[in-house]
């Protein structure tokens, strides 16, 4: 009975520990990135290749993101972005590190998903704060912006040169985005669309340095097609 009780508690710890305990039926680890060596991974497509280069710190690593220089637009900034090339997805599940390395009160991170080509894809620019302003979600379709409203429940708190996890949830059944970032069981930020429904995913700078490690992607499926734009 001792060896059975310790099986249990031991049990209700590693529940704790594994993400696939909070992962709907059905979805497994698809996709995996810790940037561990110094060569850029295959699978990664480049818009501006010249803004993404890996930093390796005490054995590991991760993707250091800079802003275009010399430029404060966000029709520019927007399309500055690296994808994982290989794999298209519908439903997933996406959790990673990311660190805002200037800590200025600016967009920092720009996430990428649905997205088609080079002209056809969602944006969501993520500020530290996720009740500031230029938070936002644009759907660009044939190359022209549509603003799509969210909501946020409560700010993010994104110091400078801190790391913090952030978790993405996309369910193409509701068409709903959420975004947790240090609080996996509140989201910050929520939105609802059906522009796009299935394609590529991946992460680009605002218009501050940033950092992303440790990438991984669940889902029930997804389907292996090697985009055929940008660069790698």
């Amino acid at each position: 009975m001792k060896i059975l009780g310790a099986l249990f508690f031991v049990a209700l710890f590693l529940n704790e520990k594994l993400p696939a305990q909070i992962l709907p039926e059905g979805y497994i680890l698809q996709y995996q990135q810790n940037f561990v060596q110094p060569k850029m991974p295959e699978e990664f497509r480049f818009s501006n290749p010249g803004l993404f280069n890996i930093k390796l710190e005490k054995g590991s690593g991760f993707l250091r993101m800079s802003p275009t220089p010399k430029t404060d637009s966000f029709i520019v900034q927007q399309n500055d972005m690296f994808l994982i090339g290989h794999k298209i997805f519908g439903d997933f599940i996406l959790e990673a590190n990311v660190m805002n390395e200037s800590g200025e009160n600016e967009p920092c991170l720009q996430f990428y998903f649905g997205i088609k080509d080079s002209l056809n894809y969602y944006c969501l620019k993520i500020s530290p704060h996720t009740l500031h302003r230029d938070t936002i979600l644009v759907a660009v379709l044939k190359g022209r912006q549509n603003k799509i409203s969210t909501s946020g429940k409560h700010p993010i708190a994104w110091l400078p040169g801190k790391w913090y996890k952030i978790r993405i949830e996309r369910d193409i059944v509701t068409t709903t985005l959420k975004v947790y970032f240090d609080n996996m069981k509140s989201p910050s930020i929520e939105m609802t669309d059906r522009t796009f429904i299935m394609g590529y995913v991946g992460f680009g700078p605002g218009l501050t340095t940033s950092g992303i490690r440790n990438i991984k992607i669940w889902s029930q499926t997804s389907i292996p097609e090697p985009a055929r734009f940008f660069s790698r």
